[in-house]
């Protein structure tokens, strides 16, 4: 089974315990999230890559996503150095003006704690909103170096980590 940045997208908002999460982190050869000592502290579970080959799945319980109150992913981290295929076609080579071709529009909101991001909303079939952070290396906007995808908090927009694309 090929696992692409796109397939990842789709575990979005699933139980860490759900087979599909389970199966894929077994795939990347990565160690299963549990709960421990440290969610109690952070409420989150953290999968990091070992080896550093640039995925993070990160996994919170959020009320009405799982039926059973278990962490369900919240996000995904792919960093410069992620070997697989990334969502939406993005590439790390890519410019700010060809992500925007390939989400199909331009941003729409600014990162403002990272100035170098630009933020896509994104929505799933089940009408679950979460957001597509892209940071690139410089002002300019010339390269991609990581991609966030991460859910939404309705809340978020307006407060002061994103502004307004203007």
């Amino acid at each position: 089974m090929e696992i692409t940045g796109n397939g990842l997208v789709e575990l979005m908002f699933l139980s860490m315990t759900d087979n599909r999460i389970v199966e894929t982190i077994n795939n990347l050869g990565l160690e299963q999230p549990t709960i421990d000592e440290q969610y109690e502290l952070d409420l989150k579970v953290r999968v990091a890559d070992k080896d550093n080959n640039g995925i993070t799945f990160i996994f919170k319980e959020i009320d009405g996503y799982t039926s059973d109150g278990e962490p369900c992913l919240t996000q995904i981290d792919f960093y410069n150095k992620c070997k697989i295929k990334l969502p939406y076609a993005l590439s790390f080579d890519d410019d700010y003006k060809t992500c925007c071709k390939k989400f199909g529009k331009e941003a729409d909101y600014i990162d403002k704690w990272m100035k170098k991001g630009r933020i896509w909303l994104k929505t799933t079939e089940e009408g679950l909103d979460f957001l597509v952070v892209v940071h690139f290396i410089d002002k300019e906007f010339s390269q991609l170096q990581r991609i966030i995808v991460v859910k939404l908090n309705k809340e978020d927009i307006g407060d002061t980590l994103f502004e307004n694309k203007e």
